[in-house]
């Protein structure tokens, strides 16, 4: 983390090689929880447990209404908040 000024008081090359380094490690930080969710779920397999892959749209569909039994305890219009909310 610098500031615009610093950064462009560096040498091209040195501009380059941090840039590459960002992209690197961004590149890394996407790809790692991928790897260990694959890795994680191989272990429980290989535990014995079974995974079962769930149709998103289908899950979606049969739960679209389920929010409605919440609405007593949480109150009226809570829902439609959390929904605005993960916008």
């Amino acid at each position: 983390v610098t500031n615009e000024k610093f950064f462009q008081g560096l040498s091209p090359e040195l501009r380059e090689v941090i840039l590459k380094s960002m992209q690197d490690a961004g590149d890394y930080e996407s790809e790692m929880p991928i790897a260990m969710n694959k890795k994680n779920m191989q272990d429980l397999k290989d535990k014995g447990m079974t995974i079962t892959v769930v149709n998103k749209a289908e899950f979606a569909e049969r739960t679209k209404d389920a929010w409605k039994e919440f609405e007593p305890v949480f109150g009226k219009g809570f829902y439609e908040k959390v929904v605005e909310a993960a916008k």
